[in-house]
């Protein structure tokens, strides 16, 4: 969920990210940046409502007092989180590289 700590490690590429990502802006025309922009929004709205969906099937799970449906929601949530955030970083490295094309 959002609410874990992140190591020192996650923090420093974090700002690796934002740096390089910030390097990288100013050098991609304003297509390019309307499109990543439009790819943020929708990753966010996807994680948005995975982050409801997730929440509201842990209570039920929680109310039946299911811990290994716990397990496995918290489980399929990381996958889902970590599969719709790859997308978006293929999606933007597509983006970028066509700066270059």
């Amino acid at each position: 969920m959002g609410d874990e700590l992140k190591s020192a490690y996650e923090l420093a590429m974090e700002k690796l990210r934002e740096r390089d990502s910030a390097e990288a802006l100013a050098q991609l025309t304003e297509e390019q940046k309307q499109q990543i922009a439009r790819v943020r929004d929708a990753s966010r709205a996807k994680l948005a409502e995975l982050e409801i969906l997730h929440r509201s099937a842990i209570d039920h799970a929680r109310a039946k007092g299911d811990v290994e449906k716990i397990v496995q929601l918290e489980t399929e949530y990381q996958q889902d989180r970590d599969r719709i955030e790859r997308e978006q970083e293929d999606e933007l490295r597509a983006i970028r590289e066509r700066s270059g094309s």
